[in-house]
């Protein structure tokens, strides 16, 4: 309980902290108009709605940074060679978000290592994801503001909001949010540097630019080309002077988040896992004119996934709207997307939808402004108006369906179902990544390896599976055959439960990344409610059975 309270406390301290910080840094006085409010009200709820999402425990999301791995970088002091595949600022930045924990921890108060505290620390994790992508959708306001008028302002923050990815990244501890904040946060410093070229903004730029990248590389790529057009502009200007004190500025935000003067070697091993592991076993197409012509395909279709017909709609007459009135475009805001494309994902081979949530967020000002366009129509197109409300719902409505699907995952009702069935001395199983799978902690578990050999030996009680992700592997595998054998009903085991959420009014339901029954490889949201299976034994366990099931969950009880 004493846990709880201070995460309570601790987050409108995240949430105001960061706040104030924004209007420092956009020179804003505080004053929001009641639209801005209402939209980032609305906000708020679609970022907390889902935020226990697998919760307590470490969570079903892919790839956040768990408290664990920020301990391991404390007890190390961030330095000694320390290193993981992705830069240390933002666990710099959770640990900072520990404090109180670990000073309650210290007193007494509470136990912050504990499997409890840890759950407790991971929902600050995702506290502190929400607090930024709130400051993001407010820079998003500003920059609309600053750029076109007040209520494309208001609309870029909705759009924001609601393209799909946003949602989902905005309520987990991944570092996909936090970058695209401090990438957003440059982009205000760099519209600055083109209005006034003062040296405020170009030492905003440059060290909010070093931030994004410290807390994930790939952002290196957005700033790529903007880079050669600010040192044109400032050569143009004759502001020299301003844009070497940025560089400097830059390479001194560098070595003070990567630590290089006591941790070079861990710096030197985090770049060779980037290098090596991290990137090369992911390129999903060739480095030839056919692979660039697919990969643009796929970059394409995965824009359109996030921000669905309604977004796109949006952009489409926001561009026309460009092209017909030059006064009004902004061609600058585009440079950032064609330096991510051609300088990382067109060079590493591969793209994930979450990889385009910079270039989300430049869109949903572009989107915003289409949308502008549409509202303001009601004097000479009544029709327009209405589509432009429609196309308002619909994104509401898609981003509400996401977090539909997160607070009613398929996995909640696999676990009441199991609290139900499951005595105390029946052994559940399964085979694959837990971060797919329901929680079995108050389950007697074991692990197993997916073939039919171990399962007799072992010979479970119940064995869960979660169908998609077993696609993974193919029909004449030694898993699917498996699974297979298990389905055919020739195995010592029944189907007692199959079960997915039905998606009822969601208008994911008409998008087939969410109904096809099959991993799409560009995006983890299509992992929320997947399709769960349980075997329950049929014969009984004969003796050597037992005595081995006993040994394994005897090994697993006595596992750390």
């Amino acid at each position: 309980m004493a846990a709880h309270a201070v995460s309570g406390l601790w987050t409108f301290v995240l949430i105001a902290g960061a706040w104030k910080i924004i209007q420092m840094a956009i020179g804003s006085d505080g004053t929001v108009s009641l639209s801005a409010r209402l939209v980032m009200g609305g906000a708020l709820i679609l970022l907390v709605t889902g935020i226990w999402w697998g919760w307590p425990g470490e969570g079903w999301a892919p790839d956040e940074l768990t408290p664990a791995v920020v301990r391991d970088a404390m007890d190390l002091n961030f330095a000694g060679g320390w290193h993981d595949k992705y830069p240390p600022f933002h666990y710099v930045v959770l640990a900072a978000t520990y404090v109180p924990f670990l000073v309650a921890d210290r007193l007494g108060l509470i136990a912050a290592w504990t499997p409890e505290g840890q759950s407790v620390l991971m929902l600050v994790s995702r506290l502190l994801s929400v607090a930024m992508a709130l400051g993001t959708l407010r820079l998003l306001t500003h920059l609309g503001t600053r750029l076109f008028t007040s209520r494309v302002g208001v609309l870029s923050a909705l759009c924001g909001v609601t393209f799909l990815p946003f949602v989902y990244y905005g309520k987990m501890a991944n570092l996909d949010v936090p970058y695209v904040f401090w990438f957003l946060l440059s982009l205000v410093f760099w519209e600055d540097i083109r209005r006034t070229g003062s040296l405020r903004a170009y030492v905003g730029f440059a060290a909010s630019g070093a931030i994004a990248v410290a807390t994930k590389d790939q952002a290196y790529g957005l700033y790529v080309l903007p880079a050669v057009a600010i040192l044109w502009s400032s050569v143009r200007r004759g502001e020299w002077r301003n844009m070497a004190l940025a560089i400097i500025v830059a390479a001194l935000t560098f070595v003070l988040c990567f630590n290089l003067l006591f941790n070079a070697s861990g710096f030197i091993a985090h770049m060779q896992v980037m290098t090596g592991p991290a990137s090369s076993g992911y390129r999903m197409f060739p480095s030839t004119i056919f692979g660039v012509v697919q990969l643009l395909g796929v970059i394409g279709s995965q824009l359109l996934f996030c921000v669905g017909i309604a977004g796109a709609t949006a952009i489409v007459v926001a561009l026309a709207e460009w092209y017909r009135d030059r006064r009004r475009a902004q061609w600058w805001l585009l440079l950032p997307i064609l330096s991510l494309v051609l300088t990382f994902i067109l060079v590493v081979g591969y793209v994930y939808d979450r990889f385009l949530l910079p270039v989300l967020g430049v869109l949903s000002i572009v989107a915003a402004t289409g949308l502008e366009r549409m509202l303001e129509s009601r004097g000479r197109s009544r029709y327009a108006a209405m589509a432009g409300v429609a196309l308002v719902v619909v994104l509401v409505w898609r981003a509400a369906s996401l977090d539909a699907l997160l607070v009613t995952d398929s996995r909640y009702a696999v676990e009441r179902w199991l609290r139900n069935h499951v005595g105390p001395a029946d052994t559940v199983a399964s085979f694959g990544d837990r971060t797919h799978l329901p929680r079995f902690d108050e389950f007697l578990h074991l692990t197993l390896e997916g073939t039919r050999e171990d399962t007799l030996r072992t010979s479970p009680r119940f064995i869960v599976v979660n169908t998609r992700w077993m696609k993974r592997y193919p029909p004449d595998s030694p898993r699917g055959e498996w699974l297979a054998w298990l389905e055919s009903g020739r195995a010592p085991y029944r189907e007692s439960l199959r079960h997915r959420t039905s998606m009822g009014p969601s208008l994911l339901r008409f998008d087939r990344t969410f109904t096809d029954r099959v991993e799409n490889t560009y995006t983890n949201l299509d992992k929320i409610n997947p399709e769960i299976v349980i075997f329950e034994r049929t014969l009984p366990a004969s003796p050597a059975q037992v005595h081995a099931g006993d040994e394994r969950s005897a090994a697993v009880a006595r596992a750390p």
